[in-house]
């Protein structure tokens, strides 16, 4: 399934003003930043430009902060002000005093950029992979109500405006843009109980039987089975319960692994939508 968009911290933006404050104690007067910024550009040694990083840190606390509060608890705030330090130090570098500007409008949008950049670096899914994962999806659910059926392959191809063969690979990427790391962090405040609380803690116990999940899985598979043909159901059981590979259920069934990666493309697509429209009426 698809990762929940992460929620903004209600906290984030008092904790970005304290730590401005708190990083505030060490900015120098303006006259004596004035003469700093004439000797660096004079002659730009480290120690002065160590200097100006102290003293615009705060740009980089608050900067880091706010983002920060946007994201999935995982995300490290550290990585981000370390980032954001260095967008910083290529602010200061780059920054024409004779310009007229000032520093912290001009630096804000190099710390931003910084932080942004390692932040897609760590993404191990490039961005337009990402986006084009999004656009099908959405493209999917809108033929879908104009529809009222489930599209075939070359309506949502026309509608995406890509050839047949081109949707696979998209729908091929929309599939690895929904995993997700068990090592990611799901306590609300970074803790539970004052220890961490990752993904890997919701993994159900295979040794417990629980009547409550059996239920609700009995629930979904009669939802989804209703949308799928014999064959799209066969791939899924031999895939997910079988435990067999796209090469082996193309044995079984009698055509090429290629077909059956793109029926089991499809079919997670489909299912992502069927279930998305009927996620409150399941979680009931």
């Amino acid at each position: 399934m698809k990762e929940s968009q992460p929620k903004r911290r209600k906290d984030a933006p008092k904790r970005a003003k304290a730590e401005a404050r708190a990083g505030s104690r060490g900015r120098l007067p303006a006259e004596e930043l004035q003469k700093l910024w004439r000797k660096y550009q004079e002659t730009p040694t480290e120690e002065i430009r160590n200097r100006l990083v102290e003293h615009y840190l705060p740009v980089v606390k608050y900067t880091a902060a706010r983002i920060y509060g946007l994201l999935p608890n995982s995300v490290d705030q550290n990585d981000l002000m370390s980032a954001g330090v260095f967008g910083l130090m290529e602010a200061i570098d780059h920054f024409d005093l004779e310009r007229g500007v000032k520093f912290e409008t001009y630096c804000t949008c190099r710390v931003r950029g910084a932080i942004l950049d390692e932040l897609r670096s760590q993404d191990w899914l490039p961005r337009v992979a990402r986006q084009r994962a999004q656009k099908l999806e959405a493209a999917y659910r809108d033929l879908r109500s104009q529809l009222g059926r489930e599209p075939h392959d070359d309506e949502l191809a026309d509608a995406f405006g890509v050839p047949v063969k081109e949707l696979n690979k998209i729908i091929m990427e929309a599939n690895a843009a929904s995993m997700m790391s068990l090592d990611r962090d799901r306590s609300p405040n970074g803790n539970f109980d004052g220890e961490e609380f990752s993904e890997l803690n919701l993994l159900a116990d295979g040794r417990v039987a629980d009547p409550a999940q059996r239920l609700q899985r009995h629930d979904v598979i009669s939802i989804v089975s209703k949308g799928l043909s014999e064959q799209e159901k066969l791939i899924l059981v031999l895939y997910y319960f079988e435990r067999l590979t796209m090469k082996e259920i193309g044995c079984v069934m009698g055509v090429t692994e290629s077909r059956i990666s793109q029926i089991h493309g499809r079919v997670l697509l489909r299912l992502r939508s069927l279930l998305k429209s009927r996620q409150s009426e399941l979680l009931t």
